[in-house]
């Protein structure tokens, strides 16, 4: 219980902004340690090439270079950059981009997964910002490691249609190897309200306090998340890791002046979960930052601790989805091992062997 509630102004900070910086907020500028932008596409030929310090959009992220051509009589570019995916998965990432084209007054054509190297899959969107003056479609191909997001996009006049030169650019998108994350894979059963966004805390941008497993956010009211997390066991010694991870987290909030104050705290006891397992819930509010938040907090007991924990505004009713979500918090049950199987015996083969019957040898007689 000490490190749950150490944790929960990090939480806090975390489940009101990591929505809104994800969607509308400062771009992440990363360009000493992003990759040249050669290395990440292949350059349409005989294009001008421009390398621009900046950024085009909060979504795009920072512009690591760009290619113009003038050929068909309008200007038409490639261009590659680079952002933070604040954590979100491949998948969260694309819903997120979707809302965000919407928002932005953004037709969408078309939305399609698309193959990439290494066997990698990737997205192609084309779109185009609905005002009368612009006569501009662009088609972006970008692909989400885990930490960062890469993207090409191609703008082109819409009377004249893209050039395949501009496609091909694009459409080579190639992250390198070392930058290519694996997916979030979770060690416990929770199942999140449909439409959530999942974040990887590894990549969140955000502090990070030991143990935790995954972040998701509501996208419809951005105060509404959970944090999933793993408690040492009794006994376990704080790696060195977790040591450094917890004075960082610590830093971050002492810096915001983060101040939060528990106003009421009510015990539930023992709750019934998925397949048969219980827990333990427990319920209070928190004032931080001038607002006033409602925690529900579903702990799993076992050989390891995991808790989920759902906060959201307490001038706002819990989402009845999200609440019933507490209890999906289960131990990932082991594959069945499939029962040996028995080989037949083969009957053995009987040989019948007749002894022929002696004829007798009739005498001769002298």
């Amino acid at each position: 219980m000490h490190s749950l509630r150490k944790m929960r102004a990090v939480f806090l900070r975390c489940a009101a902004l990591a929505f809104v910086f994800a969607l509308v907020g400062p771009v992440l500028v990363h360009g000493e340690s992003a990759p040249r932008a050669e290395s990440l596409i292949t350059p349409p030929p005989r294009w001008e090439h421009e390398i621009l310090k900046g950024s085009r959009s909060a979504m795009l992220g920072y512009v690591l270079g760009q290619w113009l051509n003038f050929d068909r009589g309008d200007e038409e570019y490639v261009q590659i950059s680079s952002r933070a995916s604040y954590g979100f998965t491949d998948e969260s990432f694309t819903r997120l981009y979707r809302l965000y084209l919407t928002k932005s007054k953004e037709r969408i054509y078309t939305f399609r997964r698309i193959s990439l190297c290494h066997s990698e899959m990737g997205w192609y969107v084309k779109h185009k910002y609905i005002a009368p003056t612009n006569k501009y479609a662009v088609e972006d191909v970008y692909f989400v490691d885990g930490a960062k997001v890469y993207i090409a996009s191609y703008s082109y006049p819409e009377t004249k249609g893209p050039s395949p030169v501009g496609e091909r650019a694009i459409e080579s998108l190639c992250a390198p190897l070392r930058f290519v994350a694996k997916p979030l894979v979770l060690p416990v059963k929770f199942d999140a309200p449909s439409g959530w966004f999942i974040q990887d805390p590894r990549h969140a941008s955000l502090p990070r306090f030991p143990g935790m497993l995954a972040y998701f956010v509501n996208p419809n009211r951005p105060y509404d998340a959970f944090a999933l997390m793993r408690s040492r066991a009794e006994g376990e010694i704080e790696s060195a890791g977790d040591k450094a991870l917890e004075k960082a987290a610590e830093k971050a909030v002492k810096q915001e002046n983060v101040k939060e104050t528990m106003l009421s705290s009510e015990t539930f006891g023992i709750q019934p979960l998925c397949n048969n397992h219980t827990g333990w819930l427990f319920k209070y509010t928190v004032a931080s930052g001038g607002k006033t938040y409602a925690f529900d907090e579903m702990m799993l007991f076992g050989p390891v601790l995991y808790t989920v924990v759902y906060v959201h505004l307490a001038s706002r009713p819990a989402f009845r989805p999200a609440s019933a979500a507490l209890s999906t918090l289960c131990p990932i049950e082991p594959s069945p091992t499939p029962a040996p199987t028995q080989t037949a015996m083969p009957t053995p083969t009987v040989t019948t062997v007749t002894t022929p019957t002696p004829t007798p040898t009739p005498e001769t007689r002298r």
